[in-house]
């Protein structure tokens, strides 16, 4: 898949059309951005389910964790309302997704589904610009999974304080 035209370019593997704006650019010796002739485009995937579920475990494990900590007593509203904020959310998140998962599948005439690794070494579609599928990962699990682990800790820590 190698540019043939900065006008236009078809990617035939998902019949992708780029424009010039949405190609790849690099910064030239005096800091004018320019485009980046001849360079691999990597074909556009959607947002892989198994990307979605690590942000929902990291999630998963915070609620666990408060509620084990602090369910119980005077914050039991105050974990209550958490977990209802998490389920509006997610529920949004994951019911708009597999909406739109179906809707993609009857527009491409049901392809096989992309393994990680490709969402991986693939770009995501953000509307707004493309992410490279490692950043969106980053973007989508490392918040939740790294507060899921430190109420853990705070949820251990905690009991031994008082």
């Amino acid at each position: 898949m190698l540019i043939r035209s900065p006008a236009e370019i078809t990617i035939a593997e998902d019949a992708v059309t780029l424009t010039a704006a949405s190609l790849p650019r690099q910064i030239d010796r005096i800091g004018r951005p320019t485009m980046i002739a001849n360079a691999e485009v990597p074909a556009s995937v959607g947002l892989h389910p198994g990307a979605v579920a690590l942000g929902l475990g990291g999630f998963g494990l915070f609620l666990a964790a408060s509620w084990l900590g602090w369910g119980s007593g005077e914050t039991a509203p105050l974990v209550a309302m958490v977990t209802l904020v998490f389920l509006v959310y997610f529920g949004l998140l994951v019911g708009l997704g597999r909406d739109a998962a179906r809707h993609r599948a009857i527009a491409a005439d049901a392809h096989q589904p992309l393994g990680f690794s490709h969402f991986l070494a693939g770009r995501v579609d953000t509307c707004t610009g493309f992410l490279a599928g490692r950043a969106a990962l980053i973007q989508i699990a490392f918040t939740p999974l790294l507060l899921g682990s430190l109420m853990v800790i705070f949820a251990v820590i905690w009991p031994l304080s008082h």
